[in-house]
């Protein structure tokens, strides 16, 4: 199914699919019939959209919880979250968090 496939998005379109159905799909093994209707419907991009928009979503989501349990320590959020207090200070500011 994935040699048969036109791939107008070539590379990238079929990263965003592969990512897309390791977020989505809840089986160990990815199936043709998992990724049929991604292919046949013509919509990747716009899913993608969508599935990008949902990952900000939770990760803004992560970063306020975080934040909320170190007291809006960013140190401590940051080592709670994995990642580098400055790269959190970024996502911050690209999700518009400030401390209520």
């Amino acid at each position: 199914m994935l040699e048969e496939y036109r791939w107008p998005g070539n590379v990238r379109e079929l990263k965003n699919l592969m990512e897309r159905a390791a977020i989505l799909v809840e089986r160990v093994e990815v199936a043709g019939e998992d990724l049929a209707s991604w292919l046949d419907s013509g919509a990747a991009s716009e899913e993608s959209a969508g599935l990008r928009g949902e990952i900000e979503r939770r990760e803004a989501e992560a970063i306020r919880k975080a934040l909320e349990q170190a007291g809006w320590n960013v140190t401590q959020a940051a080592a709670g979250l994995g990642i580098d207090r400055t790269n959190l200070h970024r996502k911050m500011r690209k999700y518009g968090i400030q401390r209520r």
